[in-house]
This record gives structure tokens, sequence and C-alpha cells, in this order.
């Protein structure tokens, strides 16, 4: 739907699921965000085949296809790494970062020997630890058997911060529940259950509704932030915290821009929130490419001043509305699928084979192995008597 420049800084989810239909198989998707953090498909593809690298290579060489300029080192595909997507991935898109899927490696964590819930545990800590101190932190708490795992992997593939420092644009996304979903809305519209060409039917209506409510949407957004990324702006946008927890304890300077922060439970943490650059000392903003912590939000709310002006690009309304006026411009490409056009022949009434005179004798076993002696003579060797022409165990010997 989009192209490649209006995904900047966007990462893409990809997860394959299985059909019930008539032609059964997997259902490859590929998803990203848009402006306003809803789901936006990518790449939908049916396959009647299991999930290999056969199947993810065609799914990858449609999506390269489609969003030139997407196999950039800068672009970030979080999955799993199962059933052949990371192989066909590094094959077609050599230059493609990924991000190893959270949820999966974390539920791999716990069910690895010497690993278990414990260093389930530390691998999540270090995932979301925004600073250099609190990721060291998170993996000195990680026993042998968590560390040796999960160093076969480099660190800009599983950790945010190194990922950011690498130069990637994960922005805090670390799981693909985004594409989880994904799946689980097309099994309740029945995509997933259904043959075929109700399938093409069902994708191509689901489409069309998409693409007409979002336009809808994102034309009436008069904010220069999109309402998910306000919302945000005035919570923090971090999960479990609450900005009303915390308190500004000082202002440093005049003009109350740079203001020393606590947890009303935990005063002796002090955190540094920067409204001039939108950047604090808990380091999670520059993790996520934007002004949202509950530091920030705390201060910005104190101070009455508006983070709107340290979103990126990619956060901006603007950049919703262009996404779907592009995608509406491409809308005309949508062929809706035609039954008839697919119905190359006519149906007939299978005949019977013409019978044919069976051969007389047993039919010859095919898996039965032929020494090279036997190949060249045409004959079996008795293994009692030595001669060819028969069998052991036949009335001739």
């Amino acid at each position: 739907m989009f192209n490649a420049g209006l995904l900047e800084g966007t990462p893409s989810f990809s997860d394959g699921a299985q059909c019930w239909g008539d032609a059964k198989g997997t259902l490859l998707s590929t998803v990203t965000r848009d402006a306003n953090r809803g789901l936006v498909p990518m790449t939908v593809q049916h396959t009647i085949r299991n999930e290999d690298k056969t199947s993810w290579g065609m799914h990858w060489r449609a999506t390269k296809s489609g969003y030139n300029g997407i196999d950039v080192a800068t672009h970030t595909n979080i999955s799993d790494d199962d059933k052949g997507l990371t192989p066909a991935r590094k094959d077609v898109c050599p230059n493609m970062h990924r991000f190893r899927d959270k949820n999966h490696r974390k539920k791999n964590c716990a069910e690895k020997a010497g690993v278990r819930s414990a260093g389930a545990e530390a691998y999540e800590h270090a995932v979301y630890a925004y600073s250099e101190r609190r990721l060291e932190w998170a993996k000195s708490n990680m026993n042998t058997a968590t560390k040796e795992y999960l160093g076969k992997a480099p660190d800009e593939e599983q950790y945010l911060r190194s990922a950011f420092l690498a130069g990637k644009h994960v922005r805090g996304h670390a799981t693909s529940n985004e594409i989880e979903s994904w799946n689980n809305a097309q099994n309740a519209s029945g995509l997933r259950n259904s043959s075929p060409l109700k399938m093409m039917e069902i994708a191509v209506s689901n489409c069309d509704k998409f693409l007409n409510e979002k336009h809808a949407e994102a034309m009436k957004v008069n904010d220069a932030a999109p309402p998910r990324v306000r919302k945000w702006l005035l919570s923090g946008g971090e999960l479990g915290k609450n900005a009303k927890d915390y308190e500004v304890l000082s202002w440093q300077g005049f003009g109350q821009r740079i203001a020393r922060v606590i947890h009303r439970a935990y005063p002796e943490s002090v955190y540094i929130a920067n409204l001039n650059d939108g950047t604090c000392t808990c380091c999670r903003p520059q993790v996520v490419e934007g002004p949202f912590c509950v530091h920030l939000t705390t201060s910005a709310n104190t101070a009455q001043f508006d983070l709107t002006h340290h979103l990126k690009p990619w956060d901006t309304t603007a950049r919703l509305r262009a996404q779907y006026e592009k995608a509406m411009a491409g809308r005309t490409n949508i062929i809706p699928p035609s039954t008839a056009d697919l119905a190359l022949m006519p149906k007939q009434p299978l005949k019977k084979p013409a019978a044919v005179p069976r051969k007389p004798g047993r039919p010859a076993d095919e898996c039965r192995q032929m020494s090279a002696l036997e190949m060249a003579t045409n004959k079996n060797k008795c293994k009692v008597c030595g001669l060819y022409g028969h069998k052991p165990g036949s009335k001739k010997c």
C-alpha cells in the first residue's frame, strides 16, 4: 500500500498462519504500522505449501518488488526464527536488518535446559533496557545457560539498546504481536477458513473497506499529532507506568525547560528531562526515537509544553495523510477476482480408464535393488545352487 519512502523509520513484522479451507496451506503476511500506530498490510499471500524456504522466498520476492528500496540496512523486520523465514529473507533481502521476536524468544528461553523462567525474565529486562548501564545490569543477572544461549545471536538482533547504537530503526518494537493480531483478524473475517477463490474475494473486500475507513479517519485529524501519538505524549507511552505517579522535584535554570523528575514512591531515583531537545537520562526517548517517556510527559504537563515539536516525521499527521493518499491512489490497481475467468474448462464427468489385459505372472517389485551382475544378465542367481534363471526355494533346485 505504501512505498518504501513512506515506511521510513518503521519496522515490518512477518509471520505465517495455517489455513483450514479447501486448499489448506499457509497464509504468509508482512505488515507494518502507519503514523497513527495502526496495522497496515504490506504483502499477504496464500500458498498451498507449508512454511518453508521456498514459500517464504516467493513472499520476500513479492515484497521486495512491491516496495522498491526496502532492502536497506536501516529497515528492520521483526519475526521468529521458524520454518524457513530467516534463510529466505537473508537470500532475497540480504541488507535488511532482522530483529528476533521477543515473545517467541522468551518462550524458547523458558523451555531451554538450564535457562528456565529466571533466564527468560532476565532476557526480557535486557530487551527493554534503554541505557547501557541498565543493559549491563540485566546481562549480569543472567545465569550461565542463559548467557550461552543468547550469546549465539548478535546483540543488535535481540536488544533494543544495541539495535539503536547500531543505527537500526526498531523504535521500541520488540515483539511480533502486531502480526499475530493481524492473523487473528483474518481468521475472524473467515479468510483462513475459506476456499482459494473465497479467500481472494474476502482479501479484496477487507482491503477496500480498510482503505476507506483509514483514509476517512486520517482526513479528519486536525491535530499535528495523530490520535494515538497524542495519547502517548500525554501519558508517556510506557506500559505499566503512570505519569501521575511522578512529579517535578525542581527546575534547572530559567524558563522551566530542564527538570529533575522523581517517582513519588521512590524519591531516591532522579531523572533529568530536557524539554529543549526532548531527551531524558532514562534514555527511552532516544531509543524509541520520540518524546515518549513518563519523565518528559510529567515535565511537559507541569510546564504546559507541547512535545509535538520533537516528533519525528513518521509520527506526524502529515505523514499519516500522505500514507493513505498514496494507498488510495493505488486502489484502482486492485482487481477483484472473477470465477468466470478461472473456469478454464467445462466440468465433465470423469471417464473410466480403458481396460487392458493383465500381464501374466507376479508384478515386478520396484523396491528391490538388483546387483550389477543381475542388471548385466537380466537374470536372477540362485543362492542355493548358484545357477542363473531362478530364485532359491523354487522347484528347479
